[in-house]
């Protein structure tokens, strides 16, 4: 016999009557699983009850369906560019490509004999406790682990959805719906056809399950935020500022930014985008959580000029001792426009330089050379022999107070 409970809302009348319905679990189907959706049709608008199912083949128990490391990555990017680190954001140029991935796929069983004893916290089974994980199946489906069941049924729903307003809504776009098992399985990770789609927009994307509860498992929360920058126009230039930190290195004092997040990191952008124009700012960051990202520039914020940058890969908190490093940093330009002193793509590598040099980085890695697994460390200096100003307003170049916050903020464009 089997059971379906339900939590959270009053549906005494319609729970009664089907747990009175008879039940014959079959090894190549599931009626208990249409049960719940038998249910979800029951249900009164507006009222999401927890679902909760509990059946038996061979005297186990359904107890819940688990994905473990559940994340977003991109996917087919040109050339010789491997796939960039996984991260909780992503910075796109339009119509790149999006692959959602999951460890492992599991169903876990439970001995009635058991007394809910299992944790499944192990992916091993054992005899009272049972992990199908589709995944990586054995190589026999017939009873344990997966009692029959050679592909993942489909419970419930489960959709990949997106709010463009980076916050979770209760109406979010759909972007993919999960209606087969062969969805499922190139959501897994070791698969050689894997699950794409294009993200339409700029927004939160997520996993949403509806009508049963399914654990996602890893450091991503299931979810992610995807900035899209666009081929051209003038909607191609965006920035991103992140709050800099003063540090003292070999004897000198820096402001230092590095993307945090270890293995996902915070943010991480695609190889066909570039920094250009870098701008340092006087100020506290913003909130920036309504527009998807860590920090923005306040209004009064005020410009100040730097003497050079240093974008280090693999910092080791040396600068003078750094080998490569005269590659890796930028002066300010004396004739800049505005307050863009330093341009990557138009670096400067020594003071008073006439001829410049293209630098190809994004604000968390170098691509050019490629090292998309050695997080950047910025490095802001202010010389003031070598032009930096804390105050644009005066005419001398006024030094940098030790206790100033900074920002940094960076053009992100695409390359052409």
């Amino acid at each position: 016999m089997s059971q379906i409970k339900t939590i959270g809302c009053s549906f005494k009348f319609f729970s009664a009557k089907l747990q009175r319905l008879p039940f014959s679990y079959q090894i190549a189907g599931s009626c208990f699983l249409i049960a719940v959706l038998l249910l979800n049709s029951l249900l009164i608008a507006g009222c999401a009850p927890s679902v909760t199912i509990t059946g038996t083949i061979n005297n186990y128990a359904h107890k819940e369906i688990e994905m473990e490391n559940v994340r977003f990555e991109t996917h087919g990017l040109p050339g010789n560019i491997p796939t960039i680190l996984p991260a909780r954001a992503y910075w796109l140029r339009r119509n790149e490509m999006i692959a959602p991935k999951w460890d492992t796929l599991e169903w876990h069983w439970e001995d009635q004999a058991a007394m809910m004893t299992c944790d499944f916290r192990s992916n091993t089974s054992s005899g009272n406790c049972q992990v199908c994980d589709f995944c990586h199946p054995p190589s026999s489906t017939n009873g344990p682990p997966c009692l029959g069941y050679s592909q993942p049924p489909v419970v419930g729903n489960l959709r990949i959805v997106a709010d463009s307003g980076f916050i979770q809504t209760d109406n979010p776009q759909v972007i993919i719906d999960y209606a087969d098992s062969a969805t499922l399985l190139q959501t897994c990770s070791n698969t050689q056809n894997p699950l794409v789609f294009t993200p339409p927009m700029s927004g939160l994307y997520r996993f949403q399950g509806l009508n049963f509860k399914y654990n996602f498992v890893g450091g991503t929360d299931a979810e992610v935020k995807i900035h899209i920058v666009e081929s051209s126009g003038d909607s191609s230039v965006q920035t991103t500022a992140y709050q800099l930190t003063r540090r003292t290195v070999d004897g000198l004092d820096y402001w230092t930014w590095t993307i945090d997040g270890d293995p996902f990191w915070l943010e991480n952008f695609s190889p066909n985008l570039h920094v250009t124009d870098i701008q340092i700012f006087r100020g506290r960051c913003a909130d920036g959580s309504a527009q998807g990202k860590q920090c923005v520039t306040p209004n009064e914020s005020v410009a100040v000029r730097p003497s050079r940058l240093f974008f280090l890969p693999g910092f080791q908190n040396t600068v003078s001792n750094y080998i490569g490093e005269a590659a890796h940093r930028c002066y300010s330009d004396p004739n800049a426009v505005g307050v863009n002193f330093i341009n990557l793509g138009s670096c400067l590598e020594t003071y008073n330089a006439v001829q410049t040099t293209p630098k190809f980085a994004t604000p968390t890695y170098e691509f050019l050379p490629a090292r998309i697994a050695e997080k950047l460390t910025w490095l802001a200096q202010f010389n003031t022999n070598e032009g930096a100003d804390a105050d644009l307003t005066t005419s001398a170049n006024d030094p940098m107070p030790p206790d100033a916050e900074l920002i940094i903020q960076f053009t992100i464009q695409p390359i052409n």
